[in-house]
């Protein structure tokens, strides 16, 4: 399913690129078979994301959670409508989940150490959308391996190591809770890496890469195989002890730029969540727990 070379592990979650699939020849993975998922088993709508109001590069994602049936309505009348849907957590499906999880393995088994001992959380998420329907520019901490299963996509991802394109004033402001700190550039477009995606194509966006996307003239399936990292996860800690210094008006330094300094913050970071699990208080259910 994905090549296993030692160009895909030496790229991983450094940089973007391409790879091939046959996940498209599933029809476990067709759009009717999906709306069925949802109807069956209306409990993996509970984390799911909706929106069907239309949508340009610049918009910030919407919060909270959609009720079953908005998702279940987005994603039968998705061929005419202007929607996006992401069904989150379908390794948990009981019919869908053990192919998920295999496909999880395979990714994992390709890449090898790099991701496997890194492995905090694993997910695979669905994302189905309307015709020329645009994803907004964002970017996750997770890193990502994207399969196109039906339909046309553009995808433009841009270098996750670039601070002028990734200021430290916005992926401080994404780990301190605004998952649309990262502000698209129209002037830094000709910097994506533009990807054309259509069934049996996928593409590997790295953690902290930002990107976008466009649908083309018919509806997309496409399923995003996620992990959590530990170490994204202590960057994200020291990320945002630097958003309380810069408040102060410190200029730190950012994550991998000085390991004994981040040793420090992490230090920090710990001690000041330690106080606040001692400090704060006590619910009546956790009562139990201090006794």
């Amino acid at each position: 399913m994905i090549p296993n070379s030692s160009e895909l592990r030496d790229s991983y979650n450094r940089r973007s690129f391409p790879f091939s699939h046959h996940l498209h020849e599933n029809p476990l993975f067709g759009l009717d078979q999906l709306a069925e998922l949802v109807s069956r088993e209306p409990e993996l709508t509970e984390s799911a994301y909706c929106s069907r109001a239309p949508a340009v590069v610049t918009d910030q994602f919407a919060t909270g959670l959609p009720p079953h049936r908005e998702v279940s309505d987005a994603i039968r009348e998705v061929s005419s409508g202007n929607s996006l849907v992401m069904l989150r957590h379908l390794e948990r499906s009981g019919s869908l989940g053990p192919t998920l999880r295999v496909i999880i393995e395979e990714v994992v088994a390709a890449v090898g150490p790099a991701l496997r001992t890194d492995i905090k959380k694993s997910r695979a998420t669905m994302l189905i959308a309307s015709p020329r329907r645009i994803t907004p520019y964002h970017l996750d901490a997770d890193t990502n391996f994207l399969f196109q299963i039906h339909g046309d996509k553009r995808l433009s991802v841009f270098d996750p190591n670039d601070r002028t394109l990734v200021t430290p004033e916005e992926i401080e402001g994404f780990y301190c809770g605004n998952v649309s700190a990262a502000k698209y550039k129209p002037e830094r477009q000709s910097d994506a890496h533009v990807f054309d995606l259509r069934a049996g194509s996928a593409v590997h966006i790295p953690s902290h890469a930002p990107h976008w996307a466009q649908n083309l003239g018919s509806v997309s399936v496409a399923l995003s195989i996620n992990f959590d990292l530990y170490s994204i996860e202590r960057a994200g800690r020291i990320h945002r002890l630097n958003a309380r210094l810069r408040r102060l008006g410190f200029v730190p330094r950012a994550p991998g730029d000085s390991p004994w300094k981040d040793e420090i913050k992490l230090g920090m970071s710990a001690l000041n969540r330690g106080v606040r699990r001692w400090t704060r208080p006590v619910r009546p259910s956790e009562e139990r727990e201090y006794h």
